[in-house]
């Protein structure tokens, strides 16, 4: 009984985990990429000078 429990646990952890990942690579992607705007956009206003 315990053991089964146990195995229940950790399936849904496992889920849980890679659901996380996958959610957590799509955040660092759309970091990355609007830290790449805005880098672009602060050296195009520095440049006009």
């Amino acid at each position: 009984m315990f053991k089964e429990k146990l195995e229940k646990l950790k399936k849904n952890f496992e889920k849980k985990t890679e659901e996380n990942n996958k959610k957590s690579i799509e955040n660092l992607v759309f970091f990355l990429i609007l830290l790449i705007v805005t880098v672009i956009a602060i050296n195009t206003i520095w440049g006009r000078k």
